[in-house]
């Protein structure tokens, strides 16, 4: 994913996330009906494709880092798949709306797979921010010079247009223009 240009990752991930958000809405006023399974195959894509660019991500830069610093570059790829499995396993019920109490002995379990899988998502989040910072400042970067980065990356299809160029040209990647 990093050899796409910034406006194709841009449309990679934002597109299904969109079409996610929108299918209700299509899906009724062209059919009538609205089919949940659909819209979870839709979010998990989109799901995939993140991670896969977040975990790529990580692990590219983390080949580039310092011994001592590499530590949390893998805990954050456990959490990375922690994460994508823990909201694959939350994401049916809550889109169920824990129909007719069903999921009501399992909704601790639900909630400690939730906080584990936020947890992570910050995690990865800041753990990209802090390496791309690390290996910009050629020493450990500390919180308040990485926040931006770390914001950017959470709120990810703006992001996208200043992070990506940037993790590009510290991997040593060809530049795009966007």
């Amino acid at each position: 994913m990093l050899k796409f240009k910034t406006y194709q990752l841009f449309i990679f991930l934002a597109g299904p996330f969109i079409l996610a958000m929108s299918y209700p809405f299509i899906a009724i006023a062209i059919t009538g009906r609205f089919e949940l399974p659909t819209m979870v195959s839709i979010v998990y894509i989109w799901l995939i494709i993140l991670y896969s660019w977040f975990l790529e991500n990580l692990v590219r830069m983390n080949k580039l880092l310092d011994e001592n610093l590499k530590l949390s570059g893998k805990i954050s790829i456990v959490f990375g798949i922690i994460g994508l499995i823990g909201i694959s396993i939350i994401l049916p019920p809550v889109m169920l709306r824990f129909l007719a109490g069903i999921f009501e002995r399992l909704q601790i379990i639900g909630i400690i797979l939730l906080l584990l899988s936020s947890f992570g998502n910050f995690f990865i989040a800041r753990t990209i921010a802090k390496n791309m910072r690390t290996l910009e400042l050629s020493r450990e970067a500390i919180v308040k010079e990485y926040l931006g980065e770390f914001l950017l990356i959470w709120f990810f299809p703006i992001g996208i247009w200043v992070i990506h160029p940037r993790i590009k040209k510290i991997l040593g990647l060809e530049r795009d223009i966007a």
